[in-house]
């Protein structure tokens, strides 16, 4: 399957931990969302973060190929259960359209995650944010979305 990552799967590492053999096949573009912390994160003990849609905005993420045998990894290490109502996971798996980087762009359909949103969640921290910022230098992502990341208020 293939998933687009925006947030701190964007860090290889932590993506081939959850799924050894993930690999990254491209950087990709998701045009009318916007990159938001809407639930309060266990494991990271602060604010993680979600897409939702936004006019006029864009996120940026990686788009890895990730084994059928292994995508049940990645969902439960989001908190993900197809047999449980949406509203009950923290997460939720769906098919969205991105743009492959190239040239020409490409429309590709892919999987990603998009978290149920919580009343009041705390701002990320600035270890969950550098991680993000990591895996986006490291993906090669546009500079001026790096610097919109770093810009993320923290606790």
């Amino acid at each position: 399957m293939l998933q687009f990552a925006y947030g701190s799967n964007l860090d290889l590492a932590q993506t081939r931990a959850r799924c050894p053999s993930a690999r990254c096949e491209a950087k990709a573009l998701l045009r009318g969302y916007r990159l938001w912390f809407p639930r309060y994160g266990l494991a990271r003990r602060c604010g993680v973060a979600s897409i939702e849609p936004a006019d006029g905005d864009h996120v940026w993420g990686v788009v890895y190929e990730i084994p059928d045998d292994e995508v049940f990894k990645m969902d439960e290490a989001e908190d993900f259960e197809p047999n449980r109502p949406p509203d009950q996971n923290s997460y939720n798996r769906v098919q969205i359209e991105v743009l492959r980087n190239g040239k020409p762009a490409t429309p590709i359909t892919v999987f990603t995650y998009i978290a149920v949103p919580q009343p009041k969640p705390p701002l990320p921290n600035a270890d969950y944010r550098n991680t993000i910022i990591r895996g986006a230098r490291a993906s090669g992502l546009p500079e001026e979305y790096v610097k919109r990341l770093e810009a993320i208020r923290i606790a």
